[in-house]
């Protein structure tokens, strides 16, 4: 089982897709799978977590078919598990999940680093690009010479 918790140590993206999505799914995965590829993504050891929002159809060998179709990294990790199982995570994370038009899923979208202490750091909108990501791991992962972090006076970062 692959979770949230376990990835303590590692640099974390999580977001929430599925695999048959017609519009921005497949660009997001792509955006936060390059970003493992980046020399930031690299050196800070980048996981990415997708948890499915599409159980029905997003089942294990789906999508192992994903991920070996688009040639994602061995850092990508693409989750799903039962209704009730993924509805714990997508409330944890408060996200909106509902029937779309035609076979598609409504949900919301967004990517969240967390860092290797397990702290939420930056959060992404739909349109999350792998430069971003890999300079906000440099910026983030940066500390001032008093201890504190400065993610605490950078919010430039936080990209809605």
């Amino acid at each position: 089982r692959v979770s949230v918790a376990a990835q303590r140590g590692h640099w974390t993206v999580v977001t929430f897709l599925y695999s048959r999505c017609p519009d921005v799914c497949p660009l997001v995965a792509a955006n936060l799978d390059r970003a493992t590829l980046t020399a930031a993504g690299r050196a800070a050891g980048l996981t990415v977590l997708v948890v499915s929002v599409d159980p029905e159809h997003d089942t294990p060998a789906v999508l192992r078919r994903y991920v070996a179709q688009r040639r994602f990294t061995s850092s990508f990790h693409f989750l799903t598990g039962t209704r009730a199982e993924l509805r714990r995570a997508w409330s944890a994370y408060h996200v909106a999940v509902r029937p779309g038009p035609r076979g598609t899923v409504t949900h919301s979208t967004f990517a969240i680093l967390i860092d290797p202490q397990g702290a939420e750091r930056v959060l992404y909108g739909s349109t999350v690009g792998f430069r971003d990501l890999a300079a906000d791991l440099v910026h983030v992962n940066r500390t001032s010479t008093d201890g504190m972090d400065v993610l605490a006076t950078w919010i430039a970062g936080v990209r809605l």
